[in-house]
């Protein structure tokens, strides 16, 4: 059982602060990449409703 008071100790690479800048760009290019997938496809699937409706309806 552990004392409350123990920290646990974690076994983790150095790293520099270089790489944690590139990790951080890298990271926010995926995210910008991802972001406009899903605007994309949220677009195409609106224009697919509303063109659905307007041709059922009209």
């Amino acid at each position: 059982m552990s004392n409350s008071t123990e920290k646990t100790a974690y076994n983790l690479p150095e790293i520099s602060e270089k790489d944690i800048l590139l990790l951080r760009k890298k990271l926010q290019k995926e995210q910008k990449e991802r972001r406009i997938k899903q605007v994309v496809f949220l677009g195409v699937v609106m224009m697919v409703l509303i063109y659905t409706f307007i041709y059922l309806f009209i």
